[in-house]
């Protein structure tokens, strides 16, 4: 099946006057699941690969915030999406697990 069926995003970094000077926020909007858990994980470092972010029991039609200081940047990042379809799906599946690779 084809992944616009399940889940629908808009990502907005929203970055301040002074290039990163206080970080960046990207505001997420979850549409067409019933429950996403997003985590954002560093792709170099010593902190690779670990969730620095994790916003879990995102529910359909809700938005969520990531923040990023200005520490950690700039980085390259990966934005996990892990869903349940319905509400009686089985919390967060392999299959239901999409990443999306972002430069900051």
């Amino acid at each position: 099946m084809n992944f616009k069926n399940f889940i629908y995003f808009n990502c907005l970094l929203l970055l301040p006057t002074a290039a990163f000077s206080q970080g960046v926020a990207i505001k997420l909007h979850i549409r067409g699941v019933y429950e996403s858990k997003i985590t954002l994980l560093p792709l170099i470092g010593t902190n690779a690969l670990k969730p620095i972010v994790e916003r879990a029991g995102i529910k359909n039609r809700e938005t969520t915030s990531i923040s990023v200081s200005k520490a950690q940047l700039p980085a390259e990042f990966v934005l996990r999406f892990d869903y349940k379809e319905k509400e009686t799906s089985a919390p967060y599946l392999a299959k239901n697990t999409f990443l999306f690779p972002i430069k900051i």
